[in-house]
């Protein structure tokens, strides 16, 4: 319950995101988009943690980070593409302005979030780096995806949307 009210402020600023991530062609996200907006909250999780915990209790996270982000480098490449084409695509020219503002809003929710749980935060940070360092790249999309179920984007999948906009046949 106590992790449930430390993310509250996340979820409310991810739906208040969604208009913006609804407009235009925005309406669903492919699977490839999806993963690319958990290893996004993935990515950003374990550098605020890592930023707000730095010399808490004699954390640093630091080379942990770093550690994780050499080791799966290819991949986080990838989806950060696939990530900035869905705001090429959903908002054309100002697509690098709304990822900026999607991605700062993330950090700073995320950020506030960690304010919220004082004393407990960084201590459970010590359990996500573990986990972390333990990820071998084959696993890496089913970890940013548990990760990030705190987060939801309530953007539904495009083959949900589909379905959704069908007529049932008689």
């Amino acid at each position: 319950m106590k992790a449930l009210r430390l993310f509250r402020p996340v979820i409310a600023a991810l739906v208040a995101l969604q208009p913006a991530l609804a407009q235009g062609n925005a309406r669903c996200l492919t699977p490839a988009e999806k993963t690319a907006f958990e290893m996004r909250v993935l990515q950003t999780e374990l550098m605020v943690a890592t930023l707000t915990c730095r010399g808490v209790g004699n954390r640093d996270f630091s080379a942990q980070y770093n550690s994780f982000v050499e080791s799966h480098r290819d991949a986080l490449k990838s989806h950060a593409t696939v990530f900035r084409e869905h705001f090429k695509r959903s908002f054309g020219g100002k697509g690098e302005a709304q990822l900026d503002r999607y991605v700062t809003s993330l950090a700073n929710d995320l950020s506030r979030a960690s304010m919220m749980g004082t004393g407990t935060f960084c201590p459970q940070q010590d359990t996500l780096f573990e986990r972390a360092a333990q990820v071998v790249p084959k696993d890496l999309r089913g970890f940013a995806a548990e990760r990030a179920a705190s987060h939801p984007l309530n953007v539904p999948d495009c083959g949900a949307a589909r379905t959704a906009t069908q007529k049932p046949s008689k």
